[in-house]
């Protein structure tokens, strides 16, 4: 009751240092998340990986069907392993801007 007159909280003091403990967290998280929106990816490597990908899907069914004769087997490789690498690099693109334009 003293403390209430004199402005405080009428919590135990343990609780009042969790609530400062998780309102500090919180800010330290919140600077975080600003700093990461902040750095921006570097356009030559997003345009390397872009290359990339294109090579990666145009050469693979070439060294895939030159193990196998089985031309199931090949293109079914073909297809999976390019469709991985593609969305790999697709989800890696959308989360280059993970808060969006800021």
């Amino acid at each position: 009751a003293e403390r209430v007159r004199a402005g405080g909280l009428d919590l135990p003091p343990p609780i009042v240092a969790r609530i400062f403990s998780d309102i500090s967290e919180g800010i330290l998280q919140c600077t975080g998340a600003q700093k990461i929106a902040q750095v921006s990816f570097p356009y030559p490597f997003f345009e390397l990986m872009r290359w990339i990908k294109w090579y990666f899907v145009a050469t693979v069914p070439l060294a895939i069907v030159s193990f196998t004769t089985i031309h199931a087997v090949a293109y079914s490789f073909s297809f999976l392993s390019a469709l991985f690498l593609v969305s790999l690099i697709e989800v890696a693109e959308e989360l280059e801007d993970p808060f969006g334009e800021v």
